[in-house]
Parts: C-alpha cells; structure tokens; sequence
C-alpha cells in the first residue's frame, strides 16, 4: 500500500474527521400517493394472489426503468409466527430465513408492550454511540420489485425507511406509516431502522418478483492513521499522543501504572482506569501494555506480554464495576478472515456500551487488538478495531482519538452471519505527524 505522509501540522489540520457513521444523508422521496398495488394475503412463505387494492398511503419515487408501474403479486409476512427471534442481549443480531428470502434484524431485543421484537436505537446506548449503527430490520438477498411495506409499530415517527436498487438503501422515505408504497420497480433492498427505541409487531413486503437487480461490490473509503511507536515503560512514566479533538490536533497525555500500584494507591483509580475505546487504544499505543482495570478470563492464561498479569475477579476486588475482561486468540477463522491478519495472537477487550455490562454478562462491545498489525502495512504500529455488535461490524482506530467508516466482517466466503454495512474493509492512508 502507497503511504500518504504530511509534512506540516498544517496539512494534518486538513484531513476529515472520520466517522463511524455510515448513515447516507439523500434528500427525503415524495411521490404519487395514488399508486395502485395488489392486495395479498400471505402467510410463513411467498404468496401470489390476483387481488388489487388502490392504496392512498405515504408514498415515494425512485427512478424506474419502466414508466408504468409494475403489479406486486407476492408479499412476505415477517411477525412472531412465522419467525423466531433468540432474545439474549438487548443488542442482538439474527438472520432468519421465510421462505427463501433471508432478513437481518439488527440491534433489538424484547418488545415492552405485547410486539414482535423491540428495535434498539443508538441512542440509547450509553457510550461509543458515534461507533455503533442504529437497530435496524432489512432483506440480505435482493426481493425483486419491491413495491410496499406494510409495518405495525408503536410509533411511526421513530422509524425511517430507506431503499434501493441495491445493498446500500440510498432514498429515503419522507413520511412512514402502517402503509407505504413505493412508485419504481427497480426497488429490490428495503431497511427499516430505529430513530428511538420502537415495538415493532409485523412487517409485510409486497414485490413483483420481476428480476433487475445488477451486484455490486462496495468498499469503504480509505481512512486514516498514525503511527505511533512505544517502549518498555517504568511505573509512573508519562507520554501524549496527538489526537484530534474538535477538528484540530493537540497532544493527550497518559500516565503507566501497574495493577500493584492501583491497588495500593486506591483514592487514583478514577484516574488509573480507562474504559473508552479510543483512551485503552492510546494507553497500549504509548505503552504496549492494557490499563490495570484489564483483567484475565478465570481459567485462561495471564497475558504478561501485554501487560496483563491478573485475572478479573482479582482486578475486580480493586476496581469494582470499572473492571474488564481481556481474552486473547489465534484463530484463522470467522471474522479474521475479512482482515489483512497474517496471524498470531491477537486480543478481545471488552467494552460496555450499556447499562447492562458486567464481567459476568460482558454484552456485545469488544475492542479487537492486534499487537502485529496488519499486513497491509509496511510498519508494525499496533492495529485497534471496534465493534459494538459482537462482531457484526469493525471500524479502525486512527491512533489519533476517531475511528474510520465501518465495515462488515463477514464475507462471502465464510457467511457466518450477514451484513449490516454491505461493505468490506479498505486499508487506512498511513500519515506521518
């Protein structure tokens, strides 16, 4: 990979803040609300009925290819009869099959009133909410001709509906409803997302199973790093990195401590334990070591070469509801594969991104580290990836305090699970400061 290096903190200045927030702002659809679509009765597979119905619901355009509207024949009923949904965090990822089409729900967990499933939205998460995707129901496979979507929920003005020709969803509708039509037939991909916490009952996709869809491969855009070099630190030893902190540079200081001296020195454990993503990639950046609040898996090994020599329960009778657990792994499968990983151990560092976080119901936040880096790199600065669904999604750390776009860490190659960005990863443009 070619290095961009800049020269002058002035042209660092320059360079975008990077986001994890993939979301594509396209001015809101407002279309025909007359459009006629065939009224179907479907059931746990697709259906066909010869029925019509006039529908004057909100509706929306898109380009067609076709100037007359194509007839929706076919529907798909998603509810809790004929899919079941495996509710064990509050931040779950599933794909269900109906019939032969496949759906991803994204972020949810059990629904307050008597719902399907409740959608979980970023918002209610309480921290690493600019590196996390919204709760979100969506097809994995294109559905030919989408032509309305039919949703029960308990408050149409905390959903959005995007969709498109494909993956990416690019228009949005403008108002939501029970009823919502959409005037093209080149619609094959649909995404229902969470603006607030909402019970969603039912989703019914009515389609004209006339085939148009082209695949495309999508790659996020090439982010940005630094690099940052370490040496074996001594207790008390203090070194700054430069961040980037509302759009300027400045420089962040850390300060070493061993597990031995926190607990000693326990009126500083609020200072001593870090439990942001971007703080506990800082602190390894500048000293090759995890903070004290880090603690081993009971049963595991202790990982001494990254500085962690105590085990969680131990960690926890000092730091209380700030311990974390790390885990280390050498494997070659599952989301490895998605990553220019050339092997060895790498590290799973828990993050909370909830209430609900403790080191006996660790949640679905993992700071993913790689000692090595990646091989996509002529230099060997540390590689820091996050995810805030269990694996579902990364992005990776700039080693200046933002995180790149994300990306999905299942391919084709080894669909584990689906995808929620439907894009793959891009190496960073590595800057020098």
């Amino acid at each position: 990979m070619k290095k961009h290096r800049l020269i002058s903190l002035l042209a660092i200045l320059l360079l975008p803040l990077s986001s994890c927030d993939i979301s594509i702002n396209i001015p809101p659809f407002s279309g025909d609300s007359s459009s006629h679509i065939s009224s179907t009765s479907a059931d746990d597979s697709s259906t066909s009925s010869s029925s019509s119905a006039s529908s004057s619901s909100s509706s929306t355009s898109s380009s067609s290819s076709s100037t007359s509207q194509e007839e929706a024949k076919y529907s798909i009923v998603l509810n809790s009869a004929n899919v079941f949904l495996d509710i064990k965090y509050d931040t779950n990822f599933s794909t269900v099959n109906v019939g032969s089409h496949t759906f991803n729900f994204y972020r949810y967990g059990k629904a307050q009133s008597d719902g399907f499933f409740r959608l979980i939205s970023s918002s209610s998460l309480t921290s690493c909410v600019n590196q996390s995707l919204t709760g979100a129901i969506y097809n994995e496979f294109p559905i030919y001709g989408i032509k309305k979507i039919d949703i029960e929920a308990s408050n149409y003005s905390d959903i959005t509906i995007t969709f498109g020709q494909d993956e990416l969803c690019v228009y949005e509708l403008e108002n939501v409803t029970n009823e919502n039509n959409i005037n093209s037939n080149d619609v094959n991909f649909f995404r229902i997302e969470a603006k607030k916490d909402v019970d969603i009952s039912s989703v019914t996709i009515y389609y004209t199973n006339v085939n148009r869809y082209t695949k495309t491969a999508y790659q996020i855009p090439a982010g940005y790093r630094q690099i940052v070099t370490s040496s074996t630190p001594n207790e008390g030893d203090t070194r700054s990195i430069l961040v980037k902190e509302n759009n300027s540079y400045t420089n962040k200081s850390y300060t070493y401590h061993t597990f031995e001296y926190a607990k000693n020195n326990v009126s500083e454990l609020n200072e001593i334990a870090l439990t942001d993503p971007s703080d506990v990639m800082n602190y390894y950046l500048l000293f090759g070591a995890v903070p004290a609040n880090f603690g081993c898996k009971s049963g595991s090994d202790l990982f001494p070469e990254v500085g962690a020599n105590e085990y969680s329960y131990t960690v926890k009778n000092v730091f209380n509801d700030q311990t974390r657990t790390i885990s280390r792994y050498n494997l070659t499968t599952g989301y490895t594969t998605s990553i220019p990983y050339s092997g060895g151990y790498y590290y799973e560092l828990d993050i909370a991104i909830s209430d609900v976080y403790s080191t006996s119901n660790r949640d679905v936040g993992r700071l993913v580290l790689f000692p090595d880096g990646f091989t996509c790199y002529e230099d060997k600065t540390p590689v820091g990836l996050l995810t805030t669904d269990h694996y579902i999604t990364f992005c990776e750390y700039s080693n200046a305090s933002f995180w790149n776009a994300l990306f999905d860490t299942y391919t084709s190659s080894n669909d584990q699970h689906g995808h929620r960005t439907f894009k793959t990863y891009t190496a960073c443009n590595t800057v020098t400061i």
